[in-house]
């Protein structure tokens, strides 16, 4: 890993540079949220493979800024993510995740979208221009922010690959970088460890339906069929 100095210097570069991808990725999540608040609910395979595209965006930007670490770091990550995203049901969208987390979540996403570093400016343009979609911490924000909106995916593996990911650069952040914002980040991984820790009676190995509405999908297949073997007799 290179020194703390080298990797604030080129995020800090890479934050200033690539001014207008984070603004393009604020406008992407602004109509995404509206569309949600107007009802559209995308599957969570479509929901996983979005949220994977804002880690391949970092990716993308470290490479072209020569930041290898990061770089290599966010390719991977996007790898595992895309490739477990692929697994999960193309149709069914999101269950609606408990009330603390859609707290957590609302407060991590909005964190992430004006994270209030790296940019050379008025403090007003963190609003609109927050390095999501170009930095790491800030864009990990919003991906597990997202996440525990959407009861995480329902997948096991997609949230303990986020959780890895996510501890790892808050622990950087604040440790080695010396970034005390990233404190936020730190506690959006506690809630995600505390996600994962509750969602036993919700979710199956692998992200499919809860064991409770699977055996009940199983009694209704067997009543059925008893049933039609009545009328047949």
């Amino acid at each position: 890993m290179p020194p703390a100095a080298e990797i604030t210097r080129q995020i800090a570069e890479a934050a200033n540079q690539w001014i207008a991808l984070s603004i393009a990725w604020h406008l992407v999540i602004a109509v995404a949220l509206v569309a949600l608040a107007f009802g559209w609910r995308p599957g969570r395979r479509a929901t996983g493979l979005l949220l994977a595209s804002l880690c391949m965006s970092v990716a993308a930007v470290s490479w072209l800024t020569g930041n290898p670490f990061n770089g290599t770091s966010f390719t991977a990550l996007t790898a595992a993510l895309a490739f477990i995203s692929l697994r999960l049901p193309a149709g069914a969208a999101p269950a609606r995740a408990p009330i603390w987390a859609l707290i957590a979540g609302s407060v991590l996403l909005g964190f992430g979208l004006v994270y209030p570093h790296f940019l050379d400016g008025p403090a007003a343009m963190y609003l609109v221009a927050a390095p999501v979609g170009v930095a790491p911490c800030p864009s990990l924000a919003v991906v597990i922010g997202f996440i525990l909106l959407s009861d995480g995916l329902a997948s096991r593996a997609w949230c303990r690959v986020l959780l890895v990911a996510g501890a790892f650069y808050a622990i950087v952040g604040v440790w080695r970088l010396g970034v005390m914002l990233d404190v936020g980040l730190v506690a959006g991984t506690v809630a995600l460890g505390g996600l994962l820790a509750t969602a036993r009676t919700r979710w199956t190995k692998g992200g499919t339906d809860a064991p409770g509405a699977r055996r009940s999908a199983v009694d209704a297949a067997r009543s059925r069929a008893v049933d039609a073997a009545r009328a047949a007799g």
